[in-house]
């Protein structure tokens, strides 16, 4: 489903000027279903496009119209079950979204930073474990 979404947000913008893709996804939102598929696209470009991020979360924040309950639905169930799995660049791409939500102040944030702490083992001193672990500390503080 995130593969798709992700194909759906690639079909609205490519070839697009920062400002055309703001307009269209705009435009994209207004319907019900769109909206988040669109959302769960750019969340996707966020994990695995560190380099297009700070463009995608400020183009998420733009369109959201549920203060993001659907992104952090879909983020709390990936970390949930998917955490382990995950490549480590979007890991770290997953934990910089943390901290930005929590700069913004998105609600219900705290339920995934509960989810990302049942993944902190504690006595495991694998160097996985311990960057999540410094990561939550470093954004805790």
């Amino acid at each position: 489903k995130l593969e798709r979404c992700y194909g759906i947000l690639q079909n609205l913008t490519s070839g697009l000027s920062e400002k055309e893709a703001h307009d269209v996804l705009n435009n994209a939102v207004c319907k019900d279903k769109t909206h988040e598929e669109v959302s769960l696209g750019l969340l996707v470009a966020i994990l695995t496009e560190p380099p297009e991020a700070e463009r995608c979360i400020r183009d998420l924040t733009l369109i959201t119209r549920d203060g993001l309950a659907i992104v952090l639905g879909h983020l709390n169930q990936l970390v949930l079950e998917r955490y382990l799995k995950l490549q480590d660049t979007c890991r770290g791409q997953l934990l910089w979204l943390v901290r930005q939500f929590i700069r913004s102040n998105v609600a219900g944030i705290d339920n995934l930073c509960l989810s990302l702490l049942r993944h902190a083992a504690g006595g495991d001193t694998s160097p996985r474990n311990l960057y999540l672990v410094e990561a939550l500390l470093d954004i805790f503080q």
